[in-house]
């Protein structure tokens, strides 16, 4: 199944032309990995990915009920929120509102967090 396709894309940061013309796809169970020199394009194109930037051109689509979500490498997060309350207050919409509490559980155990009332900002990089 595909969960992501990128069609024609192109995006330039300023008159640095960073992606003309792009075809991009991943299918489910594939495993990608992103890599370059510094200022080639990588965070540009997963915050295209995750919806956080546009394209210059082109089209990003997502099957049904995908969600990418982009985490910079030095990210700030609210004083004192807890990893719990974060991943919550992220996720939580009027559609998921009953279900997303458990989901957020369990997800973070996954992860090996058990400690829900763990602050974010005791956490290292």
């Amino acid at each position: 199944m595909n969960l992501l396709t990128i069609k024609e894309f192109s995006k330039a940061i300023t008159d640095k032309v960073l992606f003309k013309g792009a075809d991009f796809s991943l299918n489910e169970g594939e495993k990608i990995g992103v890599i370059g020199v510094n200022g080639t394009g990588k965070s540009t194109l997963l915050k295209i990915i995750a919806g956080e930037m546009e394209t210059d051109e082109g089209e990003v689509i997502k099957a049904n009920r995908v969600k990418i979500k982009y985490l910079p490498q030095n990210p700030e997060f609210p004083e004192g929120i807890t990893i719990y309350d974060y991943v919550i207050s992220l996720n939580k919409n009027e559609h998921n509102q009953w279900n997303v509490e458990g989901e957020a559980k369990n997800i973070l155990n996954i992860l090996g967090f058990t400690d829900y009332e763990l602050a974010v900002d005791n956490l290292s990089g």
